[in-house]
């Protein structure tokens, strides 16, 4: 009897032995598992931030670079902005209209006009401050009569980049055989910002000589 009682005690030790280095077995492999896991996300991330890194250097290499062309592009906005008027009212189309044609030699007959439309609203630097701007659209139809030469001309006068923006949105040609001119119908467009406190300044009309009833000087 004591031979079996030794015998079962010598078995159950050695069962609990191998249950016992089961589970630390599978406590050793879930452990591992988790430790792969994390050192798998540690390097996950530390790829990430060394790729952050790599593109920070890249930016403060290029920092010299990255001012100049803030500052080319501030010069190029502010050049823009230069051509641009703080109203344009018909009388001013009126007048650009009338010096182009008497630059040229043309002969203006007559203009029509629509109302100004606005076009944008962004935020640029006026005056070294962050300034809300609106950007409007006024365009114009006009009938005048002039050579080929002279619609050269006015087209070179209307794209001059010291004036101005103005656009030749269509022109509609016809030729007469009678006067070998041509009868042009011109649509243009130019455009005009306004913000606070902008100020607006009415295109300077031309002297009329006395005698005469209207500033054009015809009548």
């Amino acid at each position: 009897m004591d031979k079996v009682k030794k015998l079962f005690l010598g078995n159950l030790n050695l069962v609990l032995a191998i249950v016992g280095v089961f589970v630390l077995l599978i406590s050793y492999l879930v452990g591992y598992q988790n430790l792969s896991t994390l050192n798998t996300e540690m390097n996950s991330k530390l790829s990430e931030r060394s790729s952050y890194l790599t593109q920070l250097k890249e930016y403060y290499g290029n920092i010299a670079k990255y001012k100049a062309s803030v500052t080319t592009a501030k010069g190029n906005i502010a050049k823009n902005l230069s051509r641009l008027s703080n109203g344009i009212k018909e009388e001013d189309f009126l007048l650009y209209l009338m010096d182009a044609n008497k630059e040229i030699g043309g002969n203006l007959s007559s203009v029509s006009f629509t109302d100004p439309e606005k076009i944008l609203d962004f935020e640029t630097m006026i005056n070294d401050k962050s300034t809300a701007v609106s950007g409007f659209r006024t365009s114009t139809t006009s009938t005048s009569t002039m050579t080929y030469d002279q619609l050269k001309r006015f087209l070179a006068y209307v794209y001059d980049g010291s004036k101005a923006i103005t656009y030749v949105d269509s022109v509609s040609i016809t030729y007469n055989g009678e006067s070998a001119t041509l009868n042009t119908v011109w649509n243009l467009s130019k455009f005009f910002i306004t913000y606070e406190n902008s100020e607006y300044k009415p295109v300077p009309a031309p002297e009329v000589a006395l005698g005469k009833k209207n500033l054009f000087g015809t009548k």
